[in-house]
């Protein structure tokens, strides 16, 4: 009797493992894509995943920020000491 409940929790662990697995797996690729679509010279800040046109497909908003050096700014008052003022950009991502 304690062997079986012993063997089903253990099934039923190894199962929801494996499926976080993929579905951590499945959402590094999304992340990959989504990082690809920013510009050059631009990184990936933000992302989140949803059904934004009500297609049943996944859609993305993503926030992406310039690395550009000539951004940063020496602070003289209140705050850190130096300012990252680049540009950053809201990207919405549909998809097809």
């Amino acid at each position: 009797m304690v062997f079986s409940i012993m063997k089903r929790s253990l099934t039923s662990i190894l199962i929801i493992t494996f499926l976080l697995n993929v579905a951590t797996a499945f959402a590094t690729f999304k992340v990959e894509m989504i990082d690809g679509m920013a510009p050059k010279n631009w990184i990936l800040v933000y992302y989140t995943l949803g059904n934004m046109n009500r297609d049943s497909k996944d859609d993305a908003i993503s926030v992406v920020k310039n690395i550009d050096r000539s951004y940063l700014k020496i602070n003289t008052v209140i705050g850190p000491k130096i300012l990252n003022i680049n540009p950053r950009e809201m990207l919405i991502l549909f998809q097809k």
